[in-house]
């Protein structure tokens, strides 16, 4: 029941990014879940650039949501956003779960990024979806272990997409 609360908020924050028309890419687990493979998730993983007039309307949007940020004082350096470039900003509900993780790319990066990204329905949104080889790109530089696990399994998804595509 509280899985079912959480992904509900989740739903409802992506969904408020995206009446804002907020430039936000989804990533993470609910990326891979996305894209068809299975993976569980409590929160919800975006990348936005960084550009001052993004970061002051993220926040904004995630306060109507009931969410705050979790490192007090941070939103002082939206005004100078190249320092904060490479920062995950974590926003916490009112029950004080980690909900949201935002992470902060350069602006052309995150052009290129949205390039390649996938558009996925969700709910009465259409969400944009980092693509799977630049999210197996993003986890195999992450490293961590269940990143690494979840590059595996991008693999073989790639693998059966490329052998559905030999098929006459």
């Amino acid at each position: 029941m509280a899985e079912e609360k959480i992904l509900q908020e989740i739903r409802q924050v992506a969904e408020a990014l995206c009446r804002a028309e907020l430039p936000f890419l989804v990533a993470g687990g609910l990326a891979l879940s996305l894209h068809g493979i299975p993976r569980a998730t409590i929160d919800l993983d975006l990348l936005v650039p960084a550009q001052t007039d993004v970061l002051d309307k993220l926040l904004m949007v995630t306060s109507s949501c009931g969410l705050s940020l979790s490192e007090e004082g941070i939103e002082r350096l939206f005004s100078q956003p190249s320092l904060i470039i490479g920062q995950w900003l974590t926003f916490r509900d009112q029950e004080n779960r980690n909900l949201l993780d935002v992470l902060v790319e350069k602006s052309d990066f995150f052009q290129d990024l949205l390039s390649r990204a996938v558009r996925v329905k969700l709910g009465s949104s259409v969400l944009r979806v980092v693509s799977l080889l630049d999210l197996r790109r993003m986890k195999v530089v992450s490293g961590r272990p269940l990143d690494l696990a979840d590059v595996t399994l991008i693999d073989e998804r790639l693998s059966l997409e490329e052998k559905k595509s030999e098929q006459p």
